[in-house]
């Protein structure tokens, strides 16, 4: 008897271009982490600390975590400021380096795009999962902005959310006009 679900397993090229989508979206991602944290540093040049990782409203540090972010953050004037210091470097190096990794998994899907002779999936399926999953993190960072903004304004830590957001939004807005030209009848 054979089991249903080994009907519905696709051939090895249909799997390798699969596995190729998943590496190109992850990558984009990675790589529009990595924007995100570009914006973030710039924030944090123009606005401050406190903008880009700020705590809301009302957030206390015991006395043995505040000594540790002072030491991390050694010539702040507050327990609050240096928490943001050292939020703000996790904030922006961290994505800087899915920056770069997302370079990496770029370069890996070209060499291997070019070398596993993958099958050719529908046109607008690559379109239509970028477009979903950016346009869901676009959504999800605004409300966190929002909530950011709303709580504690421009010092509560808007600006992480805000340069996810920005960079989320903009890379939805590009999968799906590449989505509606898929869709397009394709002139003759």
């Amino acid at each position: 008897m054979t089991r249903w679900w080994r009907t519905l397993r696709p051939d090895a090229p249909t799997r390798r271009a699969l596995v190729l989508t998943a590496l190109l979206l992850g990558a984009v991602g990675l790589i529009a982490v990595g924007v995100s944290g570009v914006i973030a540093g710039a924030e944090r040049v123009a606005l401050g600390d406190r903008f880009v990782a700020g705590d809301l409203p009302g957030h206390t540090y015991d006395a043995a975590r505040c000594r540790e972010l002072r030491e991390y953050a050694p010539p702040s004037a507050s327990c609050l400021d240096a928490a943001a210091r050292h939020h703000s470097d996790e904030v922006v190096f961290s994505r800087l380096a899915a920056g770069v990794a997302g370079l990496t998994a770029l370069g890996l899907w070209w060499v291997a795009r070019h070398r596993l002779r993958p099958a050719v999936l529908p046109p607008s399926l690559v379109p239509a999962l970028g477009a979903t999953a950016f346009g869901l993190a676009a959504a999800a960072t605004a409300v966190q902005a929002a909530n950011a903004l709303a709580e504690g304004g421009t010092r509560a830590g808007a600006g992480q959310w805000l340069s996810a957001c920005a960079v989320a939004a903009l890379v939805a807005a590009v999968f799906a006009t590449a989505l509606l030209r898929s869709l397009q009848p394709q002139a003759a």
